[in-house]
């Protein structure tokens, strides 16, 4: 009951994610048609990758939830289920590597931190080898731990969940150190506490590192019933990244008498500080008088 209430959340809260991509990639479209086509094409892949990483997860629920062969096919590993190979390596991989090096080349717009802009494209690429790695082995079904495959157990789990978390880490604590000194500059009265914890949440990459490190660990489990809930961050990660980087995207986009309509905010092609719009109003009409 355990290992299906986990895989059953773990599916819901994939659906969940889902939509929530779908719904910052349809602001995208609406508010930011005049953006370069590089841009575009890498929010409309990673919403490309989500659409079929939810639809073989889809079909991996039906096979286990609905079909009287699901249960002894999961019994006899959970990490070759199905479609679980692209579900979760591939997508994950896929996906982060795009976040990661796009984090990356924010790092080096806003800062000029060679060091680091260098640091993490190389963990990105190495999670991203490691990851398909990992996904060729699921497929071919060789999984069982032994001395012949124990090299690819510590490709998947060691390397792969491991350099990518730690990635994801040293992005969070300089987003964090780099968000935070903005939001510092700016009144008061305008950081709005919901979405003060989104930008340091999902803009500095703290919840994807949070889940990419309970990802290694729970892969890591020898406990069959606590093992599996390694699904439930596996199957969130590609969608968290997507959805981050998305984030960062749409804040630019601003609601004429909304809440956060004054408050400044990172332009992301510069990933500078953009001018506030009433700010610009006033000088366009000292300007005009």
């Amino acid at each position: 009951m355990i290992r299906d209430g986990a895989a059953l959340f773990a599916y819901c809260l994939d659906i969940l994610l889902y939509g929530i991509l779908t719904v910052q990639t349809y602001i995208y479209y609406l508010a930011f048609p005049k953006d370069r086509w590089q841009v575009k094409l890498i929010v409309y892949f990673v919403y490309i990758v989500g659409i079929m990483q939810t639809a073989f997860a889809l079909r991996d629920f039906y096979t286990l939830f609905c079909t009287s062969s699901g249960d002894l096919l999961w019994n006899i590993n959970p990490r070759i289920f199905g479609f679980m190979w692209f579900t979760i390596p591939v997508s994950d991989a896929l996906v982060a590597v795009i976040a990661q090096l796009f984090y990356a080349y924010r790092i080096w717009t806003i800062s000029r931190k060679k060091v680091i802009t260098v640091v993490v494209s190389a963990s990105a690429t190495t999670q991203f080898v490691c990851g398909i790695i990992t996904a060729a082995t699921d497929y071919k079904r060789i999984r069982v731990v032994s001395a012949t495959n124990f090299v690819t157990y510590v490709v998947d789990i060691l390397v792969w969940g491991s350099v990518g978390g730690l990635c994801d880490i040293l992005i969070a604590i300089y987003m964090f150190y780099f968000l935070s000194k903005q939001l510092s500059r700016v009144p008061r009265r305008t950081q709005v506490p919901l979405t003060r914890i989104k930008r340091l949440l999902l803009e500095t990459g703290i919840l994807t590192a949070a889940m990419a490190t309970s990802y290694t660990i729970l892969s890591a489990s020898v406990s069959t019933n606590f093992g599996i809930w390694f699904m439930i961050p596996g199957l969130s990660l590609s969608k968290l990244y997507s959805n981050s980087m998305l984030v960062l995207m749409n804040n630019r986009a601003t609601i004429t008498g909304g809440r956060n309509a004054p408050q400044s905010d990172l332009d992301v092609v510069s990933f500078h500080c953009s001018e506030r719009p009433d700010a610009t109003r006033e000088n366009e009409g000292l300007v005009m008088s």
